[in-house]
């Protein structure tokens, strides 16, 4: 299976344009060493597209000057390719990396359609996607989970990670630490895909899947978040 690492951002169109006029700019916007990015792979499914960002990223690094007998900065271009999503629906728009990728992706799509979009941060909380998972009845296994600010018997308080070795659900201990639960990590199957999602208290997180069913894990966790 392969591991990815999602970041979910919500966006509003704010100038009335519709996804397919979204849609006819970034195909229009090739890649150009003018600009140093551009679209590829754009495709419009109803109401939610999907694309390859293409971009030139410089990377700095340092290397020795014989001549001088010092160490110097160097820069290096690289070439970048970032998958992402947006749901016309939902308003949510989602990159398969960091947040660094999502930073690249907005700037580029400020450069290509202007003013068109305004952007939200997403908090998720572990609590709730937990919540869903168990009454969903996806989830397969509870591998890990963390809770910040566990006390002790009131006389210890710290971050409390913890490795399940048996499948029962400790749905005391999840209720008790609701508002506290920081990360938690879970086996699930979704109508047939199966994946191991990571979820933190941000807007990222990691998926174990094979390609072929990460666009369902996808649409359910977009389905989830809010």
């Amino acid at each position: 299976m392969d591991k990815l690492n999602i970041t979910f951002n919500l966006f509003r169109v704010v100038d009335g344009r519709t996804p397919i006029d979204i849609y006819a700019d970034l195909i229009k916007s090739i890649y150009s060493d003018t600009f140093g990015y551009g679209f590829t792979d754009v495709y419009l499914d109803e109401m939610v597209i999907s694309a390859l960002l293409v971009k030139k990223i410089p990377t700095y690094y340092k290397t020795w000057n014989e001549t001088q007998q010092m160490m110097e900065n160097k820069t290096l271009l690289i070439m970048k390719e970032i998958k992402f999503f947006m749901n016309f629906k939902s308003h949510h728009i989602y990159v398969e990396g960091g947040v660094s990728s999502m930073n690249h992706l907005k700037q580029a799509l400020r450069n290509t359609c202007w003013k068109t979009f305004v952007y939200e941060d997403l908090t998720i909380k572990p609590f709730n996607l937990l919540q869903s998972f168990i009454k969903d009845n996806i989830m397969e296994t509870l591998n890990e989970i963390c809770i910040s600010d566990f006390k002790f018997e009131n006389v210890l308080i710290g971050r409390y990670t913890a490795k399940l070795i048996d499948s029962k659900i400790p749905f005391d201990l999840i209720q008790q630490h609701s508002d506290t639960i920081s990360k938690f990590k879970a086996s699930v199957q979704i109508e047939d895909a199966n994946a191991e999602i990571t979820i933190k208290n941000r807007n990222s997180m990691a998926i174990s899947c094979s390609e072929e069913d990460k666009y369902t894990v996808f649409d359910y966790i977009s389905s989830k978040i809010y």
